[in-house]
């Protein structure tokens, strides 16, 4: 075993390696200043070397790591915040506005119009309107508070300050951030009900998407937004009043604006992306095994006219259990939310940038269509690595479906059905769904009345229940685990949703348990798609 001194130098060349020009980028992120940036890391890194050295010894180092960058950050974020609030915490509103020559007069003289311009841009809209009224509308301070409603007193403190923010500016060098020339990429994920389009509809533009980001886990005022994203304070404006209303920025009580949900980080990403490998790895052959035996004992109970294998079914029945297994980890959280809209939408977004894992898994989705009795849902593998795709599309009408539930009532003869009924059967058949043979379609999906299927995978569960309840008990440990690593990347005002972006994240795990059967040989068909119809008695 390495010596405590010998081990502290291999953690501290790992750190140099692997993370320190992650750590300034982080930094450079954050502060938009390559100055600050630099100073920022540097810290961390004397930070993380110091408690190396003091025999720090952590179980995982990269957790450990981004652990320390977030408070060396958090507490030099918090120094600059207060250093400029020290600048403004003079009661000034007893002050007189002089009459006489002053430092916006100055300007005006010499000419300095463009750089006036640029500065109000980047003023709030409560200091920006007396300016203009005071100075290019020539109104007086009482004109002004009656125009506005507001007293005296606080016009007087409003123009002061605005007057101050406005030369501060002027004699300094306005750095805006990095969004503004190097907006960043998110995606998105979403559930629940969504009657006027949010949250997608909000999300649409670079220009929100960048607040966002910016917003995100960082508290900041309209002020610090527009200039991080180089924006007009009264475009900023509008653009956070929409976010607010949309529900996904959060007001605080200090006036600054932070971000609704969770945006995952590319190194959040990455850890939860390790817990669903692990879990995939050590419960991958226990899901298969029981599958596999209950469809070898009950393939004849269910398969009836369907052209679909047993190993396909195999597989179909495969990916159900890993559903209901997750499932049990899910409990409430997909219908938290109730939205001001009268929807019940949750929102997650995730940061560009993460690792491949050890797994390349593959992207099952479940889609389909329901009405009228009747369910038609299928398990498509957007990866390619099942094989040729069987179902050539997925966008169903409703209204098709009874004709396919007349169809197995009919012992899959269309004698008696009119031709739109055979139109409909045959548009199943070229698209995958039924095989036509003479005047019967035989489906290759599987198809259930009533509750069969529902009654099938609880005998699977009670037939396996020993089985079933340790991979239960195995997701909940992965859930816990999820969020323990979301509690390290988000804000204790997202606490009570840490579940739901659980729940949201834990999908990978459904790929990678889907791509291990395959790669080492335990599914051996050739099918890129699984499903069902089901109709009611």
């Amino acid at each position: 075993m390495k010596g405590g001194k010998e081990l502290a130098e291999l953690r501290i060349g790992e750190f140099t390696s692997e993370y320190f020009e992650r750590v300034y980028y982080y930094c450079l992120k954050k502060t938009g200043s390559e100055t600050e940036a630099a100073e920022v890391s540097q810290d961390i890194a004397l930070g993380i070397i110091e408690q190396l050295h003091r025999g720090a010894c952590p179980d995982s180092f990269s957790g450990w790591v981004w652990q320390i960058v977030r408070n060396i950050y958090a507490g030099w974020a918090t120094e600059k915040h207060k250093a400029k609030e020290r600048l403004s915490d003079t009661d000034i509103s007893e002050f007189e506005i002089p009459d006489n020559s002053d430092f916006v007069s100055d300007l005006i003289r010499e000419e300095d119009i463009a750089a006036i311009r640029r500065e109000m841009a980047f003023i709030l809209s409560e200091y920006r309107n007396v300016l203009l009224m005071y100075y290019i509308q020539s109104k007086r301070v009482c004109d002004i508070a009656k125009n506005l409603g507001i007293p005296e007193g606080t016009v007087k403190t409003r123009l002061f300050r605005a007057r101050e923010k406005l030369k501060e500016g002027m004699y300094m060098a306005r750095e805006f951030g990095k969004r503004s020339y190097n907006p960043e990429r998110l995606s998105f994920s979403s559930s629940g009900n969504q009657p006027s389009g949010l949250p997608w509809s909000a999300v649409q533009r670079k220009i929100p998407v960048n607040i966002l980001c910016e917003a995100n886990n960082n508290p900041s005022t309209v002020e610090e937004l527009a200039i991080e994203l180089g924006i007009a304070a009264p475009y900023m404006e509008e653009e956070v009043d929409i976010l607010e209303k949309s529900e996904l920025l959060k007001k605080l009580d200090d006036g600054k604006y932070i971000t609704n949900f969770f945006i995952a980080p590319s190194e959040c990403i990455e850890e939860v992306n390790e817990l669903c490998e692990d879990f995939a790895y050590d419960n991958y052959k226990k899901f298969w095994q029981v599958a596999s035996d209950f469809v070898t004992k009950h393939y004849a109970e269910f398969i009836g006219e369907s052209t679909m294998s047993e190993q396909d079914a195999t597989m179909f029945f495969f990916l159900k259990l890993v559903t209901t297994v997750k499932e049990t980890s899910d409990g409430a959280a997909w219908g938290r939310f109730k939205r001001k809209d009268g929807g019940s939408w949750g929102f997650i977004g995730y940061e560009q940038g993460a690792r491949h894992g050890r797994i390349n898994a593959c992207s099952f989705s479940d889609s389909g269509r329901s009405g009228y009795g009747n369910e038609l849902r299928v398990y498509f593998d957007d990866s390619g690595r099942f094989g040729k795709r069987t179902y050539n599309r997925c966008d169903v009408r409703s209204s098709y479906l009874p004709a396919i539930r007349e169809l197995v009532k009919n012992g899959y003869s269309t004698e008696g059905f009119t031709d739109l009924q055979k139109t409909i059967l045959d548009w199943f058949s070229d698209n995958g769904y039924f095989v036509k043979d003479g005047g019967k379609y035989k489906p290759a999906v599987l198809i259930f009345e009533g509750d069969k299927l529902s009654e099938l995978r609880n005998l699977m569960i009670c037939e396996h229940r020993e089985e079933y309840d340790a991979l239960v008990a195995a997701m909940k440990k992965l859930h816990d685990d999820a969020v323990g690593v979301i509690a390290k990347y988000s804000v204790p005002c997202l606490k009570d949703d840490f579940d739901y972006y659980v729940c949201a994240m834990l999908y990978k795990m459904r790929g990678c348990v889907a791509a291990l059967v395959k790669d080492n040989g335990l599914y051996t068909g050739g099918n890129g798609d699984f499903g069902y119809f089901s109709y009611e008695k």
